[in-house]
């Protein structure tokens, strides 16, 4: 197929009409709902159905004048009538082909397909939808002159791969309980209720009932058997319990739904992750391409002996926290991971990457008393800010931000380290959500000292280090408080390793 598909325009399969009218109309179906089922027959409803056949007629348009064709050495996109929008993209800069897939691609044997190149947070083209045999002929073109014996389908499965990672139910209710990710259903779920006039209730008659009922409800429960301040605190209690539990479960939920299925697997040129229980997500990316590898953990990861790792990449990508293209620079690699496996596990992830001798740099002495000494000026504006309203209770808020600052302040300077090895720099900070980042020399695309005038006052000096990707994984290599003269030498060293070494996407 890859030799009769040269230099042909290609069509999309005939059922992307299907999704791509379901993508114009799909903004409609809640007002709709309301409409009919809350509009008491106002009319409304023919509009609406009306509404449908614009988008009718859309999706046949794009079908009919969409087009891609594969050459010797580039692949074209063509769309659009009036304005037509031709993209030519060198196989040379396409780093991933990624595939999304909802239970009716799955159920009809296609897929979405992005496109991605090392230029931009979006994928260079989206192409919905086409079939499974037809992205692999793609792929195979595509990648004829890099893959050296890789053999991928389009579902995602590798000839000879090796099995990094492959979560089970359990660690997915695992990182259900420890993520805290409740609120994300939570939004979801408000976002739709709220297309129902929902907050149009008499709220304030609900509250006076609820606070009239609370005696009895504790009595009930055998809290306590007198009303007052006591059965106020214990139904309080009560109430934030099963919140949080509530919490808890709809947190699992996201988990179970947004990881279900997860494995990552190592090729000879890929990392290539899949999971998803409805929409099905395969994302792969270049070992090459990786920009910085950072593993965090929370208190509650730590509890449980637990930490996630994700990696941080030069182009697109088909994101897993967010989701879609809101997350383009990020991949979990490992969602849940036990903390004894994290080191045996990154060093997969960069081969060429050994910290297990790393000598760790802390930061000076000097550098907590700094941030003390911040934290109290902040303290210090927050409680002359109160003053007004608070009056001398202001003096509390005061003392607790100042002993919050000290905290902050002692915690975030011991757990701060950073250490250079042979390919390699890798920086941790942080003490309540804890990162460790890694940079290869390979991808450092720039790398600065700076000094504020606390700095110089100090003889102290910042070092920090950006790569194509940003710092999108929430944490970058930006080593603060270095005395001046470590600062010198990390930053020529730094200079002079990223130097010797070619660049490359």
């Amino acid at each position: 197929m890859p030799s009769e598909m040269l230099g042909q325009p290609q069509r999309l399969h005939p059922v992307s009409l299907l999704f791509t009218l379901w993508s114009f109309v799909r903004g409609m179906i809640v007002p709709l709902i309301v409409v009919i089922f809350l509009g008491g027959g106002t009319g409304y409803e023919f509009l609406f159905a009306l509404a449908i056949v614009p988008a009718m007629i859309a999706a046949v348009v794009k079908y009919a004048f969409y087009r891609y064709r594969l050459g010797d050495d580039e692949m074209m996109v063509r769309e659009g009538v009036l304005t037509r929008n031709e993209r030519h993209i060198p196989y040379a800069r396409i780093q991933n082909i990624n595939l999304v897939q909802n239970p009716f691609h799955r159920a009809l044997g296609v897929a979405e397909v992005h496109i991605e190149t090392a230029s931009g947070t979006k994928p260079e083209a989206i192409i919905r939808v086409l079939s499974l045999d037809r992205i692999d002929a793609i792929r195979e073109l595509v990648f004829r002159d890099r893959a050296q014996g890789e053999t991928v389908s389009a579902e995602g499965q590798e000839e000879g791969a090796e099995r990094l990672l492959e979560l089970s139910t359990r660690e997915l209710v695992l990182l259900g309980l420890i993520s805290n990710r409740g609120m994300v259903v939570i939004a979801a779920v408000m976002g739709v209720i709220w297309q129902f006039d929902v907050w149009d209730f008499d709220w304030e008659a609900i509250a006076k009932q609820a606070a009239d009922r609370a005696p009895e409800v504790t009595e009930r429960l055998g809290l306590v058997e007198r009303q007052g301040l006591a059965a106020s605190i214990l139904l309080g209690a009560l109430l934030i319990f099963v919140g949080v539990l509530f919490m808890k479960l709809l947190s699992i939920l996201w988990a179970l739904f947004r990881f279900h299925g997860f494995t990552l697997d190592r090729g000879v040129r890929n990392l290539r992750a899949r999971y998803g229980l409805l929409t099905r997500y395969t994302a792969a990316i270049p070992s090459h391409r990786i920009q910085l590898l950072s593993s965090r953990t929370t208190p509650l990861y730590r509890l449980w002996n637990r930490v996630g790792v994700l990696a941080e990449t030069a182009g697109g990508g088909t994101g897993n926290e967010g989701e879609g293209q809101s997350e383009t620079h990020r991949l979990w690699l490992a969602p849940i991971l036990s903390s004894g496996r994290a080191d045996a596990f990154n060093h997969a992830i960069l081969p060429d990457v050994d910290l297990s001798d790393a000598t760790w740099n802390r930061l000076p002495v000097r550098a907590r008393s700094r941030i003390r000494n911040r934290g109290f000026f902040l303290s210090a504006v927050i409680s002359i800010a109160t003053v007004a309203f608070l009056g001398w209770w202001s003096l509390a808020v005061l003392v607790v931000t100042f002993g919050w600052s000290a905290l902050h302040a002692a915690m975030w300077w011991k757990h701060a380290a950073w250490t250079v090895v042979a390919t390699a720099i890798a920086f941790r900070s942080g003490w309540w959500t804890r990162r460790t980042s890694i940079v290869r020399f390979a991808k450092i695309q720039t790398v600065s000292l700076a000094q504020t005038p606390f700095d110089r006052r100090h003889e102290m000096a910042r070092v920090s280090i950006d790569t194509a990707g940003a710092g999108k994984a929430g944490h970058k290599i930006h080593v603060p408080f270095l005395p001046h003269a470590v600062a010198v030498e990390l930053h020529e060293r730094l200079a002079l390793e990223a130097a010797r070494r070619s660049f490359r996407w």
